[in-house]
Order: structure tokens, then sequence, then C-alpha cells
């Protein structure tokens, strides 16, 4: 029941790893299109650009939960696309044949593909046959995994994994609500200019120093306006207004004018909060480095004369997490140990004479150390040391 984090790391090579794991399969036909199904459904989650906590909860039964606001869709909202005529496409197709046909058949159908039972069932007469030729193949299939993601759509497992229109799929089908999906497109062209001159906030580049401080402080204010709003982050604004904050970093609120995803209305409701944290933010010209924006916090943290215990609760982690961003701030040479552990020296040298016993300057090993001390430092402790003299 305690706070918890959880990553997913994945990418096409596994799909196609595993859907290749299913096909050399001795297991009987059925078992694999079960298999194929739940694959699909994997997929979808990855894929989708709402709240996942959502998602997971709508799959065991539990709907009607507001966004979690934590995941990392609510957190770093995806750029997304308005694909509502082809959802309507879609869910038109599923609907004419008669909700008798799995994902790959209904594709082929809105693709005018050449196949014989569509011509069979009379398909290729439908008012949907060919309308889906100005998408790719891929791109159909993405779409399709999306709508059974936001529950527009279910497979029917007794009739081999028929799609099925569910009451979520009525309003997009009558245009009364928009359905987006994940951008897939290729990076606009000023985009991938900066990605190649190497600047700050290319698309895929994580900002450090200063700039990764700054842009974590304000995703975690968008994250509490959301909260209070009950509204989704990227309502609050997306991730290039955050980007284009930390570029230009105004100082006033005629400047937030020339803030890209900034009008009017936003700048009222948010443009004092926004500048607030902008202004608190000191540069300090240790917070132009190379290290990453989470040790980069706890070092701005640092600089505002917070102990390693203060920062701690701040930013709602260890102690010891906390020491070890500190460790990594004294190898880049930023900080001195002493100034942050918080010991005598007669304490220090204790420590530093056990180094010199269990040869830790050799092996880099601190276990044997922590245990010739009885455990009585903390392991991020002797790490800040060992960086210091390492």
């Amino acid at each position: 029941g305690e706070p918890a984090d959880a990553w997913m790391a994945f990418g096409t090579q596994d799909i196609i790893t595993q859907r290749q794991w299913i096909a050399d399969s001795e297991a009987g036909e059925q078992h694999k299109q079960v298999q194929r199904q739940k694959l699909d459904a994997l997929t979808a989650l990855t894929d989708m650009v709402t709240c996942r906590r959502q998602a997971l909860l709508g799959y065991f039964g539990e709907t009607g939960a507001a966004p979690c606001g934590n995941c990392d869709n609510c957190l770093t909202p995806p750029e997304t696309a308005d694909v509502s005529v082809a959802a309507q496409k879609a869910l038109s197709a599923v609907y004419r044949t008669e909700q008798r046909f799995g994902m790959g058949y209904v594709i082929d159908v809105l693709l005018a593909k050449p196949d014989e039972r569509i011509s069979r069932n009379g398909h290729d007469r439908l008012s949907v046959y060919g309308i889906g030729q100005d998408l790719p193949l891929g791109q159909w299939k993405d779409l399709f995994r999306q709508l059974e993601a936001a529950g527009a759509l279910v497979r029917d497992d007794e009739r081999h994994g028929a799609l099925v229109l569910t009451e979520a799929a009525k309003p997009i089908l009558a245009g009364k609500q928009p359905f987006h999906m994940r951008k897939t497109a290729e990076l606009p062209r000023e985009r991938r200019a900066r990605e190649r001159d190497g600047k700050k906030g290319g698309g895929g580049i994580p900002l450090v120093g200063a700039d990764g401080v700054l842009l974590a402080e304000l995703k975690a204010l968008r994250t509490r306006l959301a909260t209070t709003a009950k509204v989704p982050p990227y309502v609050i604004c997306h991730d290039r207004t955050l980007l284009d904050l930390v570029a230009k970093r105004p100082q006033s609120e005629a400047e937030l004018h020339a803030i890209t995803g900034l009008g009017d209305r936003k700048i009222e409701r948010y443009g004092a909060d926004l500048l607030a944290v902008i202004w608190a933010q000191k540069r300090d010209a240790r917070l132009d480095n190379r290290l990453s924006a989470t040790i980069n916090q706890t070092l701005a943290l640092h600089v505002e004369g917070k102990s390693a215990d203060a920062i701690a609760v701040a930013r709602g982690v260890e102690v010891s997490t906390v020491l070890g961003h500190f460790a990594a701030a004294i190898e880049a040479g930023l900080i001195e140990a002493r100034a942050v552990i918080g010991l005598e020296e007669s304490a220090i040298e204790e420590i530093l004479a056990a180094f010199e016993t269990c040869g830790t300057l050799e092996s880099g090993k601190l276990g044997p150390a922590h245990a010739a001390l009885g455990g009585r430092y903390d392991y991020g402790v002797l790490k800040c040391l060992l960086a210091e003299i390492g």
C-alpha cells in the first residue's frame, strides 16, 4: 500500500519477437488467437495517450476514475493528432460488417484489399469499402488498438476475436466526441534541425543543469494546477510550452505572450504561477552542468541552503538518495563532501581510515568499509567521501 514507481520498456522488435513466438508455438490455433489478442491489448496500453491508470482500472471493471496525475501520460502528455474522422470510418466498418470479424478483415475492407471472403460476403459493395486508403496499414492497426484501449471496441473471444462496438463508440461514431491518438508522423523540419544541432529542448534530448531543474519545476506546477482543476495536465499546457518557457525564461506577463501555446485566457489563469516558478529558480553557475535533472533538483535545493534531511522531505525521497545525488555532484567538482554530510572531523577521519584498511580506493567497494565501521554511517555518506578522494 505504500507509494511505488513502475516503469515499462518496450520496442517494435519486442512486439515482432512476441508475435513470432506465438506463431512458432505448438499450441492450438484458438490458444494462439487468445495470445495475439492479449499482445494487441498490451501494445495498445503502450501506445495510448490518456491516463494509463484509468485504462488498467477499466480492464478490471473499475470505470469512472479521474486521471491519476502521476503516470507518464498525465505528467508529460504526448503530442496527439485528431483522428476523429478515421475513427468514425473504423467504427462504421465494424458496424457495416455486422460486428462478425476481427481487425485484419475490417482493415482489408477499409483498404479495398482483393479478398475472396470479402467478395463472397458482399462487403465489397458496402459504402465503407475502400474509404480508408488515405492511411497506411500500420496506422489503421494503431488506430484500432487505440479504439480498443479507449473502450470503444471489444473483442468477442467466443467468435474468434470479432470486434464489437460498445456504448463508448456511439458518441465517437456520431461525431459528438473527438478521438485523439499519439502522433507517429515525422518530426517537423525545425525540430529535426534542433536535434542535429544538439540544442537544448530538441525532441528526445533531455535537458540538464539549470534548464533541467526549471523544466522539472514547471512540470510539477502543471501537475498541481491540473489536480486542482481536475483535468489532465495537457489541458493546462503541452510540453512544447514548458520547453519554450525554459528557453526564453520570460520575466513579465507581457513576455508570456511570446510563448508557444499561451493565449490570453491561460496567461490570465496561470501566468502568475508560471512566472513565480521562473523567478524562484536561482541560476547558480553550479547548475549549468551535465548532470541529470533529478540530481540538479537536489543540488538546487542545496544551493538554497537546505540540508540533506530537508531536501529528502521536500522531494519525497530517502536521505540516502539525496546523498547519492550529492556524491555525483562531488565527483563533478561542484560541491565538497564536508559541506553536505554533516559529520565531525573525527568521524570523517575514522571513515577514511576504514577506507585505507579495507582497500576501498582500489576496489571501489563500500561494503567492507561499511561493515568495518559497524554500519554506523549511511552508505550515502561513504559514497560522498569516496567521490571526493577517489
